[in-house]
């Protein structure tokens, strides 16, 4: 097929597609005594033609289902940040919860050490100084107040 008539013949089938919204009600689609198929919006005078109806016009709630389309996006994004904002609230929770038991288990042993030895060498300030009575008395009631208000449950 020479490459007008491919040109002719894609623009014919165009404006079968565009028919609906241009208003045209129509087309005809004939074969002439050399073989060649033309398209026309009017039958061709004494040659047998075939009527073509455009397609039918989008149905009327396109729109709506656009919009339920959407909404129902809408709703997946909303469910994907729920989901990311407690994962990472789950996340920071757990975090705190390891942080919290490693300051428990830190008083812990600083207070076994407090208890179970006789004399505690403390650094302050780039001097090193052996802890008095009352510095560790001192001492051993914040830390057990600490683990009792904090690491009862652990």
């Amino acid at each position: 097929m020479a490459r007008s008539a491919k040109s002719l013949l894609a623009v014919t089938a165009l404006l079968l597609l565009l028919a609906p919204a241009l208003g045209v009600a129509a087309a005809y689609k004939w074969v002439d005594q050399d073989g060649v198929t033309h398209y026309g919006s009017q039958p061709p005078t004494g040659q047998p033609s075939q009527e073509i109806k455009p397609p039918p016009p989008p149905p009327s709630g396109t729109g709506q289902a656009a919009q339920q389309f959407n909404s129902q996006v809408d709703a997946v994004d909303k469910r994907l940040k729920d989901r990311n904002k407690q994962e990472q609230e789950a996340a920071r929770k757990a975090q705190k919860q390891r942080t919290q038991a490693d300051n428990c288990r830190k008083a812990r042993e600083q207070l076994h050490l407090l208890q179970t030895r006789n004399r505690i060498q403390v650094s302050a300030g780039g001097t090193v100084h052996t802890m008095t009575t009352e510095e560790r008395a001192t001492t051993v009631d914040k830390l057990q107040r600490y683990l009792d208000k904090n690491c009862a449950a652990q």
